[in-house]
Formats: structure tokens, C-alpha cells, sequence
């Protein structure tokens, strides 16, 4: 993802991320490699394809930025906060057997 991040350019004045994609895209790094609450279906939005080109990148920029609108930036800190409540249960079954 690093070389992904290398060959947009994102010193470049053109270019069309600012800081709020490049933390929603650090959120989503994160998400994807410890929490994993993203579907697979909303994965698939966010490929770039082997044959990379500036149309590419700025699909690949709007999908990112659609998706931000839809979740919202601070998402995985709401799931957080939700599930933090939650208490882990042990269950043990035993099966008697006759």
C-alpha cells in the first residue's frame, strides 16, 4: 500500500487528496488489517487496477471519498466505542451421552 501511496504523488500540489482522505485512508488501513468490519463488497470499491492511469487514481479517489460520506470519517471510533461495553462470555458445552 506504501508504493500505492508513493505513486499518487500526494506531495503534488494537483494532487486531489488533502489531509482528511489521507487520515480516512489511515482509518481504513487500520480497520482492514486489525478490525475487519468493512464487507467485502465495499473492499471491492476501493482496488486500484493493475493497469494504473490517472482515470485510475481518480476513481479509485472518488470511491474513497463516497465511502467517507456514507460511513463517515470517525466510523471505526463509533464501532469502537459500541463494542467496548461488550463483555466476552465463555461458553462450555457438554453433551451426555447414554
Amino acid at each position: 500500500m506504501k508504493q500505492k501511496r508513493d505513486e499518487l504523488n500526494l506531495s503534488d500540489k494537483d494532487s486531489r487528496l488533502d489531509q482528511t482522505h489521507i487520515s480516512f485512508i489511515d482509518t481504513l488501513l487500520k480497520d482492514i488489517k486489525r478490525y475487519k468490519t468493512l464487507s467485502t463488497n465495499t473492499l471491492r470499491k476501493l482496488v486500484l487496477p493493475d493497469k494504473t492511469s490517472k482515470e485510475s487514481y481518480d476513481e479509485l479517489i472518488q470511491n474513497i471519498e463516497n465511502l467517507r460520506r456514507k460511513i463517515g470519517s470517525d466510523y471505526l471510533e463509533i464501532i469502537l466505542k459500541r463494542t467496548s461495553n461488550i463483555e466476552d462470555d465463555i461458553i462450555i458445552a457438554v453433551e451426555n451421552k447414554m
